[in-house]
């Protein structure tokens, strides 16, 4: 189940229907169909957040993680850990259009505002996939973007949560036990810095003025606070045991 919170009495109003153990889910440009990765059964549910049924469930590859969803609506991506893809499903008849192979564990998914890019982490594999996306949703894998840090271990550096600023410019990659978030350039598809936050960075989300971002530590139970303009970290916040991910309320 996905639980539907009230977010100031923090009340759980009700349980929206899934496949097993859901992941990650994505919300439709619609604000009505609700994208679900379930891991243990190789799916992705599409739900009906006003009817509350579950619309379709889709097959994909071992162990789906990630979800994402164009700009236009037009495209779903499904990322599997074990198949080591990414699955582009179509939203109006909800089948496979393309499947694109990556690195090993790929962990979460992101468009840029204007639809033309999408980047795909990848854990084990240590990269973020970089694919072109041509007019038809069509996607190019052009690039594959690597990380290296002086005295961090290759194995520390694990990309999982990713966000991109909505002028496009720079994206923001979590590195998990490499205790580090990479700033790359969009343009140039490189990273340019390494922001130095709490231990296990898992997820990311900007606040709504895209002043600040915020980062989960798992291991240290705190999140950090980036300046985005600066690309510095300016504050640990202490939190509960091994946050994960997080959301922001919009204005």
């Amino acid at each position: 189940a996905v639980q539907v919170m009230d977010p100031v009495s923090g009340e759980i109003l009700y349980d929206l229907p899934s496949g097993e153990d859901p992941e990650q889910f994505v919300l439709h440009p619609d604000n009505r169909h609700l994208y679900i990765a379930n891991e243990d059964d190789a799916i992705t549910t599409v739900v009906d957040t006003q009817s509350r049924e579950v619309v379709r469930q889709i097959s994909v590859g071992i162990e789906p993680e990630g979800m994402a969803v164009s700009p236009d609506g037009t495209i779903a991506i499904t990322t599997s850990e074990t198949t080591n893809m990414a699955h582009f499903i179509s939203t109006e008849d909800y089948k496979i259009k393309h499947n694109v192979l990556v690195d090993q564990r790929p962990r979460f998914a992101q468009y840029t505002r204007d639809g033309t890019i999408l980047f795909v982490t990848s854990e084990i594999g240590g990269t973020v996939s970089v694919m072109d996306i041509a007019e038809d949703g069509t996607p190019e894998l052009t690039t594959k973007i690597d990380f290296e840090v002086p005295g961090v271990l290759p194995e520390w550096l694990q990309p999982v949560g990713l966000r991109v600023t909505s002028d496009d410019k720079w994206a923001f990659v979590a590195l998990g036990p490499a205790n580090r978030v990479a700033v790359i350039d969009v343009e140039a598809r490189e990273v340019v810095k390494y922001i130095i936050v709490g231990q296990r960075v898992w997820q990311l989300a900007f606040t709504p003025d895209e002043q600040y971002l915020i980062t989960t530590n798992g291991n240290s139970n705190d999140v950090t606070v980036i300046d985005v303009a600066e690309q510095e970290a300016i504050r640990s916040v202490q939190v509960g045991q091994q946050p994960w991910g997080v959301v922001v309320q919009p204005d």
